[in-house]
This record gives structure tokens, C-alpha cells and sequence, in this order.
């Protein structure tokens, strides 16, 4: 796991950067589209699910684009509307952006993998990532 902190003034350009690398996923270009260009998996929501609704956000859909720039920037989804109060200097808090990556040994037992064991590893990413999230 990786951590760095992302700036109120920034987030909302990071965001746009990470939405114009997301494609729909393809086994075993992951991380690359079949043009070596860098790409993304779209995300999903690890949140509570009634904060999720109160955004206007369905908890079972991926990540949608413009749902993401909003909180990132601090804004409401749908509203437009600032999520938290400016501190005494007008500025606003930022995020956190965290990375989970698998050893690189995982990640050649996946490459390598039939179609079960890949399954059978990314659940079990999927469940570490939950767990640590929460």
C-alpha cells in the first residue's frame, strides 16, 4: 500500500487525469491498453452505502467520471455544492490518494494463472483491500 496526499487546489485535476486513463479491463492488459499506453480499471465505491445515497451515488455501480472529479474537488454530485465549510484562509481540505498493489510474486502467480486461480486471487485482493479500507 502506498499513500499520498492530494491538495484541495488539485484534486479535481487529479481526478480528470485518472478518469482519462480508465478503459473497461482486458485480461492481461491491466495496466496497459494493447498500445502500451498506461490505463486504468474503472473503480468502485468503498464507502457506507447510506453515505454513498446521500451523495446521490448507487454503492453497486462503478465509479462514475463526473461523481468522482466532484468529491474530489469537495463538491456535491449533484448539487454542485461545497461539502465542507472553508477553514479561516478560504482554503478547503484534500484527499488522500491510496494504492493497493499485490507483491510482484502475486502478480506472476496471476499472469501465469488459469482463469480459477485468477479469480480466486483478485476475491482475494478485493477482500484485503475491504478489510484495510474499513
Amino acid at each position: 500500500m502506498s499513500a499520498s496526499s492530494i491538495g484541495a487546489g488539485r484534486g479535481g485535476g487529479y481526478a480528470r487525469y485518472l478518469e482519462g486513463k480508465t478503459i473497461a479491463p482486458e485480461r492481461g492488459d491491466y495496466y496497459l491498453t494493447p498500445d502500451g499506453e498506461l490505463t486504468e480499471a474503472p473503480g468502485h465505491w468503498l464507502s457506507d452505502p447510506e453515505t454513498l445515497a446521500r451523495l446521490g451515488i448507487d454503492p453497486d455501480a462503478p465509479v462514475a467520471g463526473p461523481d468522482f472529479i466532484a468529491l474530489m474537488e469537495g463538491r456535491h454530485p449533484g448539487s454542485g455544492g461545497w461539502l465542507r465549510p472553508a477553514g479561516a484562509d478560504g482554503s478547503r481540505g484534500g484527499g488522500i490518494d491510496v494504492t493497493f498493489s499485490a507483491p510482484k510474486s502475486v502478480s506472476v502467480v496471476w499472469a501465469l494463472g488459469d482463469p480459477w486461480q485468477r479469480e480466486q486471487i483478485e476475491a482475494a485482493h478485493a477482500r484485503a483491500v475491504e478489510r484495510s479500507m474499513s
